[in-house]
């Protein structure tokens, strides 16, 4: 299901604006939040916490959510990527 090759469309207005007067905030933690948040990783945000969900409603199970975790983990990364350097003093 990997999400390789796929172009995200990111708010990046939305995080622009989100990202003004942060102040002493840490801009990665603050920049992986809105990327967690943002549209462009929502289908793998609902996908990871449908594995978990279905991973935790039973006893046993050798299914693991692995997959999910890394799509959406890297959807945030090319997020946030393309604008830490800005905030990085």
């Amino acid at each position: 299901m990997g999400i390789s090759g796929h172009k995200h469309h990111f708010n990046d207005s939305h995080i622009e604006k989100e990202m003004k007067g942060i102040g002493d905030t840490d801009p990665l933690t603050k920049l992986k939040e809105l990327c967690s948040d943002d549209h462009g990783c929502e289908k793998y945000k609902h996908r990871l916490q449908a594995c978990t969900d279905r991973v935790n409603s039973k006893s046993y199970t050798k299914e693991t959510c692995n997959e999910e975790l890394l799509d959406f983990l890297h959807c945030v990364d090319e997020c946030w990527s393309p604008h830490i350097f800005k905030y990085v003093k």
